[in-house]
Formats: C-alpha cells, structure tokens, sequence
C-alpha cells in the first residue's frame, strides 16, 4: 500500500526545493556572490541588459544564500568550489585558466556565468560535446569576440598559479589569468596512446572518475618497466626505515630505475613481498614522513586538518631538508605508480600546486583559518587605517617579513588593501615555502608526468591518493569470499557471524587496525572493499579461510597473507 508524507513533511520538502531552486537561480542571476553579498548593478551589460532586483529583495537573497552557505562544513565547500577553476583549450592549442561561476569583478560589476572552453575552439571529443552543451548558459553573446570574452572573464579572476621553470625547477608566482598561456607540451613529454597517437588531455578531463581512472592506470602501465623485466629491490631496518628509504630511493634516481615496481624486504625477517610488505612499508614510511617529530610538515589550522609544508623544516631537519622533500616527492609518486593508499590527507593548496590548479583567496580557509577570518574583515571593511597594519607578517620564528620592499614601514588603507591580501596569499602559498615545494614537485614529477595528473580535479586526486575515510560492514560483508574446510555447518556459520559482530562493534580505527592486519593497508582504495588488488594490479577480494583449530586446550591465533590478498584464517 502506498504511503503519503504527513502534511509537515510535505511543507518541508516543498520549502526545501524552493529554496535550493531560489539560491540557485539567485547565484546564476549575479544577485549574490560566492560568498552571498548582494551584487551592485553591472555598468558593462548595457549591450545586453539583466532584468535586476531591488535592492531589498537582493539583500533578502543574499541573505537565505549566506545562511544555506554557513550550514556547509569545510570539506563541503572544498567539494562545492572544485570546479571553480577550468583549463580551456584555445583555437591555437594553447591552453588558458578561466573562472566558471559569477562573480564579482575588481569594479564591483557582474560577470555573468560563462565557461570559456565551450566557446574557444570546436572540440573533438565526445565528452566535451556534451560537457559543453550542458553548461553553455543562454546569456553566452554569440556577437562577442573570443578576445573580448576572455578579457571580460578575466577581469573578475582573482586566482594565482605557480608556474615550475623546465630548466632549474625554480617556482613563479602569477596571474592565472594572464596572457601568458601555455602549451601543454610546455608544461611536459606529450602523451600518446597505445598505437602512438596524442592523447586528447582535455577530452579525458571531462570523463567520469572512474574511466580517468581507468585511463590514467593504462597510462601508468606504459611508463612502469615491465615485472618480467625488472624490479628495483630495497631492503631496509625496520628502526631506521626512513633513513635507509631515502637512501635507496635516491639510489633508484641515479640507476634510472625510478619507474621500476618495487620489492621491499625488512632486514632480519623472512617473507615474500607481493604486495603486503610493500604496502606496509608505504604505511610505515608515509607515517614517518608526516610525523611532527621528523618536522617535513605541519597540520594546519582548520577545520579539517590536513598536511601542508613547514616552513621551517631547515630547523628541525637541518641543511639536508631539501633532500628529504626530494624524497617525498618520490615517495608519492611511487605510491600513486604502485596504487598505495596514502594514510594522511594533504592540503588542499598543496593539491592545488600538484595539479598546477589556480589558488584563490578562499584556499587561505585551508590552511589558517583564524588568518582568513581577519583576510575576510580586511577586504570587507573600511577604515584600515585604525587596525595599524603594516605590508609585513611575522615569521616562523617571531621575526617580522616584509610582503614587499621596506613594507614594515607602509601601512595598509583603504586604497591598498587588495594589494596586501594578495601579497599575505602569495607569502603563505609559496613565498614561505619555496624551496622545499620546489624540491618536492620535483620528486613526484620525476615518477609521474604532470600532465598525466593534471587530468583529475583536487578532490579526485585526494580519493586516487587517499582513498576512503571510512570503513564500510556492509560493503566488508558484500565483497568478502568464505571459504570452509568442510562442508557448510552450522558452527562454522556461527564463528563467521561472531566475527562480523565483532566487526560491527568496531570503530573506525579499530577496524582499520584489523584491515591492516590482514592487507598491509589500513585503507581502501576509492572503490571500496571491490577495489582490493595485489602488487600486480589483479582483483584480490578480501577472503576468510576457516580452519579446524583442533581439539582444546589446541589451538590458534588468527593469521593472515596480507601479499595474496587478504586471506584471514580464523
């Protein structure tokens, strides 16, 4: 029999849709901005005029889209703001950074939503056909040149990218939307498929996640030396794992040996390393690399804490930090390469600068949030003149930066406060950590072409990397093989199901503490509990071996082959 909402349910998803409907026409319509502050009219439109609201039903829409906006956590607005940036391909071949939302321009006009790549070229792929046609909005004025829609889009760009010299690696600061556009083969070797065709990079961009993934793995396939060829073999102390680590990594650079699979074995124990023991010697290494201990980063002051570089790491490290973040950059590398999952989440600037994406001011959110709380105030206020702000931050150890020359002695007013707030982005993004992101980009590149990254979005690359946060039972249970040493029994049942309940009574921890006991990983993949392979990349589903354990007062602890994937004998 059918059942009907009551009459309060129903209201509350009838108000619900309304609202939703309402922001989201509000956003579109330039009423409010990303952050839902009324739009002022636009003086740029008067070739193609917007029906506008009054000032009060602007203020009221601003204000239902600020409170919706307050009720998302961090990691909501992360996810909310992945696209905000989009690398279009011109005509030419060039390839320019565009923001794709409306926003409010450095004059206080509107610039109405616009995705720059469904107008610059024809595109070839699929894909971006109907990528285009989904977001192409009706307002796109066909009589505009592709110049003047470039120029009227950029203007209301506030992203900076970071720019890595080919030659020496040394790392610029710049414009994301300046005319300095560049060809992909400039940023790296260009790719080619299997019958040595290009690849088309930016049709990829516009697939699902799971066939970027699918292709990405292909293309890793053809960079990695085949096993039958060769496998660059370390073997290391477990007490001093991060110092031999670095050593014979470095080593793997020098031999050329840097995209061979790797076998890893603990001096002074036996076992066959199919995959659990390099797993678990990425989890150890991983876990030293961002401990506070070692002092290569530091957990930032967010919501969602997350890794970012330390700028002072020379201290704790000494002259050979570089080095180190050299090594980092290999270590990630190898393990996107081996399909490791990463136990610590990085920033999201950090993945930004991986990824070569735009970073904006909002990315300050990230990694301090008491200092965009204050960046805010700043660039929504007047009268600086009374907050006595000088063009300079305190250091890591206290001492006083100048943002730019002699600027501790240059207050900040209203005139040049934008100017401040760019340069306090640029000192946190890059400026106090150059040297070592310079060395780490370095690292990883050498393992794993930009280009190739530069595929997924931040937050694709953090699940690639990171997989999931959480340990699902019922998937455990779903994509969990028994097997029984004899026939189907009612005790055997019995202990499985103890099992399971146990399980259930798990927390997250615990439970990962288990998945690393019988896989080498105390996480999983993005696809889950389905996504379990061994070292050679075959589907290994987690399995259960049940064994008779004797008579009492005989018996066995549980045990596990966390190479060949995942058998737990209980």
């Amino acid at each position: 029999m059918a059942t009907h909402p009551s009459n309060a349910t129903s209201a509350m998803l009838t108000s619900s849709l309304l609202t939703k409907s309402f922001l989201m026409h509000s956003f579109l319509d330039g009423v409010v901005d990303e952050d839902g502050h009324p739009c002022p009219p636009s003086s740029s439109s008067t070739r193609h005029p917007i029906p506008r609201l009054s000032l009060p039903e602007a203020r009221q829409r601003a204000l239902v889209y600020r409170r919706n906006n307050m009720q998302l956590t961090q990691r909501q607005r992360q996810a909310k703001r992945r696209r905000l940036w989009q690398r279009a391909q011109l005509p030419t071949g060039e390839y320019v950074w565009v923001r794709t939302a409306t926003f409010v321009n450095a004059h206080g006009n509107r610039d109405d939503t616009f995705l720059v790549a469904m107008a610059a070229a024809a595109q070839s792929h699929p894909s971006k056909q109907q990528l285009s046609q989904a977001t192409t909005p009706a307002t796109l004025h066909s009589k505009e040149s592709l110049d003047e829609m470039l120029h009227r889009k950029n203007a209301a760009s506030f992203g900076y990218i970071v720019k890595q010299n080919k030659e020496t690696g040394d790392l610029a600061w710049s414009r994301a939307s300046l005319p300095g556009r560049q060809h992909l083969e400039d940023i790296d070797e260009d790719l080619t498929d299997e019958g040595g065709h290009e690849v088309d990079v930016e049709g990829t961009m516009a697939l699902p996640f799971t066939a970027k993934k699918t292709w990405f793995v292909k293309r890793i396939k053809q960079l990695v030396t085949l096993r039958v060829d060769s496998m660059f073999a370390i073997r290391v102390r477990r007490q001093f794992i991060f110092e031999d680590s670095v050593k014979l990594l470095q080593h793997s650079i020098v031999a050329g040996r840097i995209r061979e699979y790797m076998h890893i074995s603990f001096e002074g124990e036996e076992g066959l390393d199919a995959g659990g023991i390099l797993r678990e010697w990425y989890l150890l290494v991983c876990h030293e690399v961002f401990s506070a201990t070692l002092g290569l980063f530091s957990t930032t002051h967010a919501e969602n804490q997350s890794y970012w570089i330390n700028p002072a790491s020379a201290l704790s490290m000494g002259p050979r930090h570089l080095e180190y973040f050299r090594f980092v950059g290999h270590l990630l590398g190898r393990g996107i390469q081996e399909g490791l999952v990463l136990n610590a989440y990085l920033s999201l600037p950090l993945l930004k600068h991986i990824l070569g994406v735009p970073i904006s001011f909002s990315d300050l959110e990230y990694l301090d949030q008491d200092l965009y709380k204050s960046c805010v105030y700043v660039r929504d206020h007047t009268g600086m003149d009374a907050l006595s702000l000088t063009f300079s931050m305190m250091g890591n150890h206290g001492e006083e930066i100048d943002l730019k020359p002699n600027g501790r002695h240059i207050d900040v007013t209203d005139a040049n406060k934008l100017e401040y707030l760019s340069l306090v982005l640029e000192y946190k993004m890059l400026g106090s950590i150059a040297p070592q992101l310079k060395e780490l980009l370095l690292g990883l590149y050498e393992v794993i072409p930009r280009s190739m990254l530069s595929v997924f979005d931040y937050q694709e690359l953090e699940f690639f990397m990171c997989g999931l946060p959480n340990i699902s039972v019922p998937d455990w249970r779903k994509n969990t093989t028994v097997r029984f040493f004899r026939d189907h029994s009612d005790q055997q049942h019995e202990v499985l199901e103890w099992f399971w309940a146990v399980v259930e009574g798990f927390n997250d921890v615990e439970r990962g503490r288990l998945l690393q006991f019988a896989t080498g990983s105390s996480r999983l993949p993005v696809e889950g509990f389905k996504g379990l392979t061994s070292s050679g990349g075959q589907i290994y589903p987690f399995s259960i071996q049940m064994v008779d354990r004797g008579p009492p007062p005989a018996g066995m602890c549980p045990k596990a082959h966390t190479c060949f994937n995942r058998y737990i004998y209980i």
